[in-house]
């Protein structure tokens, strides 16, 4: 059989496409396999809706035998797909076979390979959308697919889903055998070797006529092009134990030879929503000199990024795209995981609004009063706390929390008027006593803070050269009621912590966004 083939599905035509052969994992076969290991005893059900009849779990379906075949199709050559939903993998099964089972049953069997451990499913926090991975699909020691085999793209035909489920799980079976070696012979005996329970258990059959009756059908109903699956050699033999055993092979016909560097996935892309976004995104990536990003990852990480900045002001969106120039400015290569990468700015440029209202506010320093703090720690600490308000909240939060941290959590850099007072007296000769005693009060009163003063101070003893004393007093007084104030020098508690501080002290008024 040729390697691409034109068929009656959806693919071929309407969009004119020829079909691909399938890689299927050995290893990942073998999983799907386990799905009846108890199928003998084990008659446990599932209910995939709360009004919907209950389906047996450890029982392979036609259904199950699409989906098996679809993802291995539809997923990486790593055994992920990354940015999709399950109505997206549907629509590329339906477009792959010629006579596809419905979107009931395909959603049952999904759920039935997640409730068996074939697929994990994981939710991106940061979009919402889903990663998909096929369990048992790469050799852990490696990370490779290791032993695989070719399916024909007759697999999708209507004739294949019209054979009887048995005839269709035999020939999985064969095939697994046969891998590409058109000349090997296989056999398998009908009752238990030791191994996997014998075809009688796999099929579900019970006696010679039954596994005669099947061999008719692999042997004369064609599939594809008048060719049926299994050569005509096949045939039921006595075995050493007593008993018998298959002895058949796969249709020479349907052995597609491997061929290094082909390719058969077919891997389901984001969907290229928000063209207006994405325009932009391209758009800046051409401006900052960066748009090869857009073939990284074979495109992926592209349509990745889209995806990241769904609802994302154009700001954000500028600021990772910097971040991303920045990192191939100086390594010249783009983020390998660029989902990790925007999170990572999406946290860090998160922080940073957080703690600069906390500058604002005046609250920055009660984070790490202590000298013996870690501030990068406790910055981090206090930032992640405080996310539970948005920004608008907690600005209210910090402004509402300052004058009782004033009060009862920090004491004042100077403890009176006499603190503005140099010791060498320069004000006093000059200004006299009185005056200067009044500047100081004022300045005390205004909580200006000290070295700021000092400066003033200095300005003031020049202009004293040129101007009356009354003069230079009335300027000192205006200078001080625009002058910065002191800052509280933070005086805690042991254990005091500043985000545990505005929870408790939150008004009714301000709600948090999240639990």
């Amino acid at each position: 059989m040729q390697k691409l083939v034109f068929l009656n599905n959806l693919k071929g035509r309407v969009h004119l496409q020829a079909t691909n052969p399938v890689v299927v994992s050995h290893q990942f076969y073998h999983a799907f396999k386990r799905i009846e290991e108890q199928f003998e005893y084990n008659k446990d059900q599932f209910l995939f809706r709360n009004d919907g009849r209950g389906r047996l779990i450890h029982h392979i379906t036609k259904s199950d035998i699409q989906l098996f075949i679809t993802v291995q199709t539809v997923f990486n050559t790593k055994g992920t797909l990354e940015f999709c939903n399950r109505n997206r993998i549907y629509q590329k099964q339906a477009e792959l076979f010629e006579d596809p089972v419905t979107n009931d049953q395909f959603y049952v069997s999904f759920q039935k390979f997640i409730d068996m451990g074939l697929i994990t499913v994981t939710e991106e926090e940061v979009t919402g959308t889903c990663h998909y991975t096929l369990n048992h699909y790469l050799q852990p020691d490696t990370g490779t697919i290791g032993y695989y085999f070719l399916l024909p793209p007759a697999v999708f035909t209507n004739a294949f889903y019209k054979l009887p489920l048995a005839a269709q799980k035999w020939y999985l079976e064969g095939a697994a055998q046969q891998n590409d070696s058109p000349s090997k012979a296989l056999e398998k005996n009908l009752r238990t070797d030791g191994k996997d329970g014998g075809l009688y258990k796999w099929l579900h059959k019970t006696n010679l006529n039954q596994m005669k009756r099947l061999i008719d059908v692999l042997t004369k109903q064609p599939v594809f092009e008048g060719q049926p699956l299994f050569a005509a050699t096949a045939a039921l033999k006595p075995n050493s134990t007593g008993y018998y055993k298959a002895c058949y092979s796969i249709n020479p016909y349907f052995i597609i030879p491997k061929d290094k560097g082909s390719h058969y996935h077919e891997v389901v892309k984001p969907k290229k929503s928000y063209r207006r976004l994405t325009q932009y995104i391209q758009s800046q990536l051409f401006q900052l000199g960066i748009g090869d990003l857009e073939q990284h990852n074979d495109g992926q990480s592209f349509l990745q990024l889209v995806s990241l900045m769904k609802k994302k002001s154009s700001s954000f969106i500028r600021y990772v795209l910097h971040k991303i120039k920045e990192l191939h400015g100086k390594h010249f290569i783009f983020p390998s995981d660029i989902v990790r990468f925007v999170k990572e700015e999406i946290r860090h440029q998160g922080m940073s609004l957080y703690l600069d209202i906390a500058k604002q506010t005046g609250v920055y320093r009660f984070i790490a009063p202590r000298s013996t703090d870690d501030r990068a720690k406790r910055s981090f600490e206090f930032a992640s706390a405080m996310s539970l308000f948005d920004l608008n909240s907690f600005r209210k939060l910090c402004k509402a929390a300052l004058p009782i941290l004033q009060k009862d959590y920090a004491r004042t850099p100077i403890h009176g008027p006499v603190a503005y007072k140099r010791a060498n007296g320069t004000l006093e000769r000059r200004m006299g006593d009185a005056a200067a005693a009044e500047i100081h009060a004022y300045a005390y009163r205004l909580q200006v803070d000290p070295y700021e003063y000092r400066t003033i101070e200095d300005l003031a003893l020049q202009k004293l050269h040129e101007e009356t004393p009354a003069a230079v007093k009335q300027w000192i007084l205006n200078q001080l009621r625009h002058a910065p104030k002191w800052e509280w020098i933070p005086d805690v508690p042991l254990g005091f912590k500043l985000e545990d501080f505005l929870v408790q002290v939150r008004p009714p008024s301000i709600s948090v966004i999240r639990g």
